[in-house]
């Protein structure tokens, strides 16, 4: 069954976990992990000063506040998980979710990297990262966040075919 179901990077990671917890940490739901309204407001500056540092290989959006995270692209979850997220949600989120954090961040860094989604250590080494962050939840957040997204990460390295 897992080979015969397509996981796309744009929909599984981007559009569903990163903007998933994002929604947890950021959004309007009534989630009792949510990051406090000061700190929302320190990311949502940061996250617009970074406007003219930002490559051009991120031609399209440029990420916007929080307060629209509802209107985010796809592109704008990526820039935060790749770049942005390590650095402005250090201290921001309590250490344990911040490390359930860094490992989505490694692991997608690893399978997208040329160099490095080809080497089978590597490749190992994200599927174990993914492993933890689909299991680590529960015990993080609660039992109630598991959702069938999340599940499917795991099987992420497994669809590079040496």
């Amino acid at each position: 069954m897992v080979n015969s179901i397509i996981l796309d990077y744009q929909h599984l990671v981007l559009l569903g976990s990163m903007r998933y917890f994002m929604n947890i940490w950021f959004g309007t739901e009534p989630f009792q992990f949510k990051v406090s309204a000061i700190s929302k407001q320190r990311i949502s500056r940061d996250i617009l000063k970074t406007h003219s540092d930002i490559p051009c290989e991120f031609a399209r959006q440029k990420p916007q506040e929080l307060k629209v995270l509802s209107y985010w692209k796809a592109t704008e979850f990526r820039l935060f998980l790749l770049y942005l997220g390590p650095i402005l949600l250090k201290g921001v989120l309590d250490p344990i979710k911040y490390d359930h954090f860094i490992m989505l961040h490694l692991a997608i860094a690893i399978l997208i990297s040329p160099k490095y989604c080809s080497d089978l250590q590597q490749v190992a080494y994200a599927k174990s990262l993914l492993t933890c962050f689909v299991e680590s939840p529960p015990g993080i957040y609660s039992e109630t966040i598991m959702v069938h997204n999340l599940h499917n990460l795991i099987h992420l390295a497994d669809v590079l075919h040496f």
